[in-house]
């Protein structure tokens, strides 16, 4: 029979403001005291009274609220909760870890029944309140324990501490907003910043009083964006401030001693990005724990602390939140990881050799990978890490990994602060605006002329440009847009076969026509990814602009390579680049040699060649990939060392070599200025005399290798009609100086070459 009783608490319960304030305040409560127990737990032997007492004035708000609105289940066992406090915090019961893990029980069980109010009334709670009752009882609770865990009954004096009461409301300053309101306001605060942004393009060139105008809205909106920004903005401490309580609870169920340090956690984020990065820090912590740190024999052993150690400091830097979370445990053994790589099938061993340490260490983050044998209830199934990856760089941020074995690990996250309105380069490819955002920004280049096909190197089947020393990996955007699928070995071979073949046409015709004025540039922008870094070559580099972010049509984002999208101060739209996943449609190598191989190798055929002329019979073809470039020299300056010629270009010492010396081919024709051929990829300085450039022509069928054999030849072909040498450069080069080859392979044993390259074999 329903009471009087009974109908008010079910016109409270329906009540869905006061509801939903309780259950506000109330997780609000619980989120505080876990934190609390924990920091009980270490004072087992000289309780600090002030704490007791903030803990029990945070159980007995949420028994008296959920009492007044008819929450029974919540308060009989806030109550219950309440009634083991009281005897701490009287003396009758000094705390131990058997009384901390039932009130952190507790804890967990109100939180669970606060997500759902039909909970609150379902909720089987019996066993919270058996293990609760159970230590009410002192003997019945002391008998139980094992006596480790047993405090000294003595207790030490100690200064009372002022604990801050975070769970206390500050007299009418703060209120409670609805996360909706908030991200409606975010909202209209970017559609100002279009507004803005728009008005400003016009404003430019406006006079007097509009262009004050136009300055007074880009402050406003300036203040108003940072104001909006600031009130979505949430301590980072309200996801690492569970850990502790995370790390407790593992350390037990895994025999071992681990403590966690945390700072740096009022540092505020986007909550947004707080509730993105929740998941992938908590299986860091969780590897650290179940990985990371070795049991307490195994560090004993290594001659290390037996209780192990993680820590967690974030900290504002350039405009980002970089946190670095690390551990002393055993760190990543790369044997280990190798073998594994080889076992799934990630890398070959040849691939395996030539790859760096930290690229190595990067596999962990491979779909699927793992370095444990066998799974476990934490972990081992290869599916944490590369979560970890795709939900940081989701966010447009970066993961930097360090290891050292037997040292510990050290991982290095790097956020942007909010996603909703972010700072972006504008570029263009073709007519096309594209957004790139700031926080992958690493810098910009742009090389011209001659160095454009000069400075850009080919390695294995990509295209690199060497920026300090540093082969930097390029992907052009134009062809990014091009090729929907991802990009395979292969057609980053052709892409970079076609670029170099267009340079050579071009570098070689205005030779030819002896017309060197031709001007062209190359803009890059260097996006950092991870570890990593790639130029992304694009048409134009228009600027800097502050956007906001659109969400994707869900017919793009199967794409990759877009994050979202935007409207320009012009009312353009504009693609948001995702730089990740841009490398990883174009398959960037970032680990790639130090040493490139700048030959071409062209299973078809050779492509363009320079026709030219050394004597006065023949007409003569060198493969354009073969050449670095042509020089105009004076023969006057030619020096002789003994009998060998060499002449300085650009501040070096170039040896030249006459066809005839070793060819049976008409002498050299010679005059007062001559050009020489300099060859690409030498062993040292090399160039060949030539008297006459003649034009640049293709090869389109197989070379005759039967009508002139010889050594240095790789055959004849007929080009504008005329029976044409093709020169072999590197047997070439060998007949000229064989000491530049003592101890290499010869070069028709080295694999992978043009399949006629055999011709001075016979």
């Amino acid at each position: 029979m329903t009471t009087q009783k009974d109908q008010l608490d079910e016109q409270l319960m329906q009540d869905p403001e006061l509801t939903a304030a309780f259950i506000s305040e109330a997780r609000e409560h619980l989120d505080a005291v876990g934190d609390d127990f924990l920091l009980l737990e270490q004072q087992l032997e000289n309780p600090d009274k002030e704490l007791i007492n903030k803990i029990f004035r945070a159980i007995h708000s949420v028994k008296g609220a959920a009492g007044f609105l008819g929450f029974s289940k919540v308060s009989e066992l806030a109550h219950t909760m309440e009634t083991l406090l009281t005897k701490i915090r009287s003396d009758q019961l000094i705390p131990i870890p058997a009384h901390i893990d039932a009130l952190l029980a507790g804890v967990d069980q109100l939180t669970v029944m606060l997500r759902d109010v039909d909970l609150c009334r379902k909720a089987d709670i019996s066993t919270n309140l058996a293990q609760i009752n159970q230590l009410l009882d002192v003997k019945t609770a002391i008998e139980e324990i094992p006596p480790q865990e047993i405090p000294s009954q003595k207790k030490k004096k100690q200064p009372k501490q002022a604990v801050p009461d975070r769970i206390a409301l500050d007299m009418g300053n703060t209120i409670r907003l609805h996360v909706d309101i908030l991200d409606k306001l975010m909202l209209q605060a970017g559609e100002l910043v279009l507004i803005r942004n728009q008005q400003m393009l016009g404003g430019v060139e406006s006079e007097g009083g509009t262009r004050s105008l136009t300055h007074r809205l880009d402050v406003a909106v300036n203040e108003l964006q940072q104001t909006v920004i600031q009130a979505r903005m949430q301590p980072i401490d309200k996801v690492v401030g569970k850990f502790p309580r995370v790390v407790r609870d593992l350390s037990r169920q895994l025999g071992k001693n681990i403590r966690i340090s945390i700072s740096g956690g009022q540092t505020e984020l986007d909550r947004t990005i707080l509730e993105i990065i929740a998941d992938p820090l908590t299986h860091i912590i969780r590897n650290c724990c179940d990985h990371g740190i070795e049991s307490p024999e195994e560090r004993k052993q290594a001659g290390k602390p037996v209780t192990g150690q993680i820590s967690i400091a974030t900290r504002h830097e350039a405009g980002l939140i970089v946190m670095e979370i690390s551990d002393d445990g055993r760190g990543i053994d790369l044997d280990i990881v190798r073998r594994k790589a080889l076992e799934k099938k990630l890398k070959t061993r040849e691939e395996l050799k030539q790859m760096s340490d930290k690229a190595t260490l990067l596999l962990i983050f491979q779909p699927g990978f793992s370095t444990i044998e066998e799974a476990g209830d934490l972990s081992g199934r290869g599916v944490g890490m590369d979560v970890v990856k795709t939900g940081i760089e989701q966010l447009g941020g970066s993961l930097d990994l360090d290891s050292e074995k037997g040292k510990g690990l050290k991982i290095l996250l790097r956020l942007p602060l909010t996603l909703a309105i972010i700072p972006c380069l504008i570029v263009t490819t073709g007519e096309e605006l594209f957004a790139i955002p700031q926080a992958n920004l690493q810098e910009l280049f742009c090389i011209y002329d001659q160095d454009v096909r000069d400075r850009i190197e080919r390695a294995d089947d990509q295209e690199v440009f060497r920026l300090r020393n540093q082969l930097l990996p390029l992907v052009r955007l134009s062809e990014v847009l091009l090729q929907p699928e991802r990009f395979k070995r292969k057609d980053r071979a052709r892409i970079a076969e076609q670029y170099r073949q267009e340079q050579d046409k071009l570098y070689f015709s205005e030779r030819v026509k002896e017309d060197s004025d031709h001007k062209q540039s190359l803009n890059c922008v260097v996006l950092k990814t991870g570890t990593s870094h790639y130029g992304l070559v694009v048409d134009e580099i228009r600027g800097t602009e502050e956007i906001v972010v659109k969400p994707l049509h869900r017919s793009l984002q199967s794409l990759g390579i877009y994050s979202g999208v935007t409207i320009m101060g012009n009312g353009r739209s504009a693609m948001i680049l995702d730089g990740e996943g841009t490398a990883r449609h174009a398959g960037v190598n970032a680990d790639v040699s130090q040493h490139s191989d700048m030959e071409t190798v062209i299973d078809e055929g050779f492509g363009n060649v320079l026709l030219f002329q050394s004597g006065g019979q023949e007409q003569l073809a060198v493969p354009l990939p073969r050449l670095q470039r042509i020089e105009n020299i004076k023969m006057e300056d030619i020096e002789f060392i003994g009998e060998r010629e060499f002449i300085t270009v650009q501040g070096i010492s170039t040896r030249v070599f006459r066809l005839e010396e070793v060819l049976d081919v008409s002498p050299l024709i010679e005059g007062e200025e001559m050009f020489l051929l300099i060859v690409r990829n030498s062993a040292h300085p090399a160039g060949l005399f030539c008297s006459s450039l003649v034009d640049i022509a293709e090869i389109s069928t197989e070379l005759d290798q039967d009508s002139l054999p010889m050594n240095g030849l790789l055959g004849t072909c007929v080009l504008d009609k005329v029976m044409s040498l093709v020169l072999d450069i590197p047997a070439l080069l060998r007949l000229f100086e064989p000491e530049w080859f003592a101890g290499k392979r010869s070069e028709a044993q080295t694999p992978g070459k043009r399949k006629l390259q055999g011709a001075e074999e016979k």
